[in-house]
């Protein structure tokens, strides 16, 4: 997928990166980044469970609410996914990482959730810097060389070094996508860069791949043309179809003792 760029917002308690790709991909992250601060109200005690919902309701809401401004853009059609008139399948959406600290009965919790490639790292770091956050840290870095667009949640306390946000990959989500229930599914291959037509390539069935490139792509005789090395975003409406999600996976880290 080719990519629009990065983008972040913080707001009291969190902060959000997004990473556009496709031709709508600016457009898919500045919408998710404007509407992500009033998705919720944050400093409403909940358990970790109504977190959970609360994230996943509200990914599908930013989701369904992209699908319609794409939708109103002249000369664009809602048909199921959004299309271009004479029935060009419209392209692009973006990933998203939230971490917000949030109160539940058992005290402040960070609550973090990922759709797609960005990551949030956690750990003390050597020194603060303004916004958009910078990767700091030998230990950060490293962590941060096999992720896009990853970002350093600052300093919140003597917490090691850790990642928290889920491995969204086509190995990572392979079993995810086995599970659902659709007529065409995206095809998973090791890709081979000299070849033009990925049908010839040799499928991933979920063993061994680490250290090669593996990627997703539209079954054959979709409307659309997906090339893709994640499973889940928020966007890509015939990708969707074809068995990409927009649920986040949660994770959360108590802060008080």
């Amino acid at each position: 997928m080719t990519t629009s760029g990065n983008g972040a917002v913080a707001w009291n308690g969190g902060v959000a990166v997004a990473r556009g790709h496709g031709e709508y991909g600016l457009l898919a992250q500045q919408h998710v980044l404007a509407l992500l601060p009033g998705m919720a109200h944050w400093t409403v005690s909940r358990t970790k469970a109504e977190w959970v919902a609360v994230m996943e309701s509200g990914c599908q809401a930013l989701h369904d609410t992209l699908r319609l401004q794409l939708a109103h853009l002249p000369g664009h059609d809602l048909d199921g996914p959004v299309v271009r008139r004479g029935q060009e399948a419209v392209q692009g959406g973006t990933t998203l990482s939230v971490s917000v600290i949030v109160p539940t009965p058992t005290g402040r919790t960070l609550l973090t959730a990922n759709v797609g490639g960005t990551a949030v790292l956690m750990g003390p770091v050597v020194h603060a810097t303004a916004w958009p956050v910078t990767l700091i840290g030998q230990t950060l870095q490293e962590q941060a060389n096999s992720v896009r667009g990853a970002v350093a949640l600052l300093d919140i306390g003597p917490h090691p070094h850790r990642t928290l946000t889920a491995d969204h990959s086509v190995i990572g989500d392979y079993d995810r996508l086995q599970g659902v229930v659709a007529a065409d599914k995206l095809m998973c291959i090791y890709d081979d860069p000299t070849v033009i037509n990925k049908y010839t390539c040799q499928p991933y069935t979920g063993q061994g791949g680490q250290g090669q490139d593996i990627v997703a792509v539209s079954p054959p005789g979709a409307r659309d043309w997906t090339y893709t090395t994640r499973l889940r975003s928020i966007g890509d409406f015939y990708a969707h179809e074809q068995g990409m999600t927009c649920e986040p996976s949660c994770m959360f880290v108590d802060l008080d003792p």
